[in-house]
């Protein structure tokens, strides 16, 4: 399913509140709603399960929130790809990173900072998004180029160093 069809499957599911998942195949919930150009209205509401480990001061990932053992569960640790892939925007482009794109989400937080790394090295981002100004840097390791796509503006090729500083970019709150 894709277009119009996709984001409407994605509403019904959502208004009928069939989407549960394991912590593990939640990730793939997290995929179909990025797909679906969902991302931004629902996924808020799959954080829930680790809202509640946070809440109850678990350090390493449980299997599930209603037997929250100290356990380290990788297939509960989604919220780690989506905090480099969604939020900070940090994706390959090529094998092994040599490439990057960086389109970073500016709708969950008014300020983030970050550090994905790479087999190249850290990608480290940074942005303060608050009284109708941004101030946006990122910092690539050496020989990885990126495209940097900030919201509303035009997606730029960046290598090594960039800083943006000036009028808040549209985003939605």
């Amino acid at each position: 399913v894709t277009g119009s069809a996709a984001e409407e499957l994605i509403d019904r599911s959502f208004a009928l509140d069939v989407n549960r998942a394991s912590f593990s195949f939640n990730f793939y919930t997290f995929r179909a709603l990025e797909k679906a150009g969902r991302y931004k209205q629902y996924a808020e509401r799959l954080f829930t399960g680790w809202y509640k480990m946070l809440k109850l001061g678990c350090t390493t990932w449980c299997e599930n929130p209603d037997d929250p053992r100290s356990e380290c569960h990788a297939w509960s640790a989604a919220p780690i790809y989506e905090y480099s892939a969604m939020f900070l925007g940090v994706k390959p482009a090529a094998t092994g990173f040599k490439e990057a794109v960086v389109t970073p989400d500016l709708t969950f937080a008014d300020r983030v900072d970050g550090a994905v790394p790479t087999p190249e090295g850290i990608i480290k981002i940074h942005w303060v998004n608050q009284k109708g100004r941004l101030e946006f840097s990122l910092k690539l390791p050496k020989g990885v180029n990126a495209r940097l796509k900030l919201p509303g503006k035009d997606s730029v090729p960046v290598s090594g160093e960039y800083r943006y500083s000036g009028n808040a970019l549209t985003c939605d709150k």
